[in-house]
Formats: structure tokens, sequence, C-alpha cells
């Protein structure tokens, strides 16, 4: 999941399906480069989120490109400028 804890964005939905996540042995990562907006979002006793704060670009592409898919829980959008990029890296995506 790229962006911040909006509710609009939708993220503790997604957190809360962490069980079945795990169930599917994937791990969920966050990447935003503000952490204050996460504060209220667990941050312990789920050793399958992974909360990134920072990413250079090349960095943040490659985890894009070999991620099994992008998450895009969110309840509305003007134009969703992630999925324009994982689709250009071939990555699948959820809405």
């Amino acid at each position: 999941m790229i962006g911040g804890n909006n509710p609009r964005k939708n993220a503790i939905f997604v957190i809360n399906q962490i069980v079945e996540i795990e169930k599917l042995g994937l791990k969920l990562v966050i990447i935003n480069h503000n952490d204050v907006v996460f504060n209220s979002l667990p941050k312990s006793g789920y050793p399958s989120i992974i909360y990134i704060t920072y990413l250079d670009t090349a960095s943040y592409y490659s985890l894009i490109k070999y991620a099994k898919a992008l998450l895009y829980p969110s309840l509305y959008e003007g134009f969703g400028i992630p999925i324009l990029k994982v689709y250009f890296k071939n990555t699948s995506y959820m809405f």
C-alpha cells in the first residue's frame, strides 16, 4: 500500500485483514514518506506488517516491480497515480 492514513484511503481495512494476508504467506508493506500519518495504526504484534517511511526512487520502483500486488483499498480517488506506476511495472493491483 502506498499513501497516507486518510480515512478515504481505507488502510485500516487492509490491516484488519492481516490474518488472511498471513494465511496466503504474504507480507503487507506500507510505504509512506511521512510516518506521522500512520500513528493511529497498529505497529506491533504483526511481524508481517512492514512500515517503510522513506525509499529512494530506485528502491521504490524496485519494490513495486517485485511486489506480488499493490493493494489500493481507497473508498474514492481523484485519479490514482500509484495504479499507473504498478501498471507500467507489470505488477498486479487490487482495488
